[in-house]
């Protein structure tokens, strides 16, 4: 789900044969992309957004033109909204992780799962099954930003660096290393700060990451995978943050953390964690 400058929100129904749906404020909804029911695939590119065939549509962003991209299968696309036409931003109709410092119109992906979009242009994309974020500048060029390359098939993964010889009284190892040289777990979601820095919901590692959207460098924001209490008043890093499944940011840079077992959790800009909903 995405809800632009207007109050206008833009929902995906992530079924094979999904759709996109537009909901004005008066209630009023329309299709912006997808033909419908019993129609999976990826046809349609360069034509009518709401005669092409979509598989599970996830990610919904919304630029400031009011243009909405969205993760689908094994690409990213658009639709421009003066014209209601699609195309693909990145990605095709077949899964692979190459491309990177190039155009993302010729790179692969592989299931991507989120996309938001910086107030500059650039587009961020979380892909949940190669455990990366991809990066699109403004001018188009794709590369990893954060989460390790994937290994070639047939050799083994490494392990991610840890930056001191000592663990640190907060944190996950691999804190103040380059984003691209920390393995992700199971990264389940992404929000962007006020000020630009990438969240990530790191979901196998019970972790929210930040990676510095200037210097590229990942730190802990919340979770730590020794704690066993929820930690709520006290310092984010220190809390439990079990299985995050989502993460959004407010206009106050208060952090939203949607937890396994449908607990959400709330950090604060002072940094300090609460609960502000769980099962009764």
């Amino acid at each position: 789900m995405a809800v632009d400058t207007t109050g206008v929100i833009y929902v995906a129904t992530s079924t094979s044969d999904g759709q996109i749906f537009r909901i004005t404020r008066d209630g009023g909804i329309s299709v912006v992309a997808g033909s419908g029911p019993e129609l999976d695939g990826f046809t349609g590119n360069n034509g009518a957004a709401t005669a092409a065939e979509l598989s599970q549509p996830r990610g919904i962003a919304v630029d400031d033109n009011g243009d909405v991209l969205f993760s689908e299968g094994t690409r990213v696309r658009k639709v421009t909204v003066a014209t209601g036409r699609i195309a693909a931003v990145a990605g095709s109709s077949t899964s692979g992780t190459s491309g990177d410092n190039g155009p993302a119109a010729d790179a692969l992906l592989s299931v991507p799962t989120d996309v938001v979009i910086a107030r500059d242009g650039s587009i961020y994309i979380l892909d949940g099954e190669a455990e990366t974020v991809r990066k699109i500048t403004p001018k188009g060029v794709i590369s990893r930003f954060a989460g390790t390359a994937p290994p070639a098939a047939g050799t083994a993964g490494t392990a991610s660096p840890t930056p001191t010889a000592s663990p640190p009284p907060v944190g996950s190892a691999g804190d103040g290393s380059p984003a691209t040289a920390v393995t992700l777990g199971d990264p389940d979601g992404i929000a962007l700060a006020p000020n630009g820095d990438l969240y990530i919901a790191d979901y196998s590692n019970n972790v929210i990451r930040l990676v510095d959207a200037a210097t590229g460098v990942i730190s802990t924001f919340a979770g730590s995978r020794t704690a066993t209490e929820p930690g709520d008043g006290g310092d984010a890093r220190e809390a439990r943050v079990y299985a995050p499944t989502g993460i959004a940011v407010d206009g106050t840079g208060a952090v939203y953390i949607a937890q396994y077992g449908g607990i959400v959790r709330r950090v604060g800009p002072d940094g300090l964690i609460s609960t502000i909903l769980k099962p009764s």
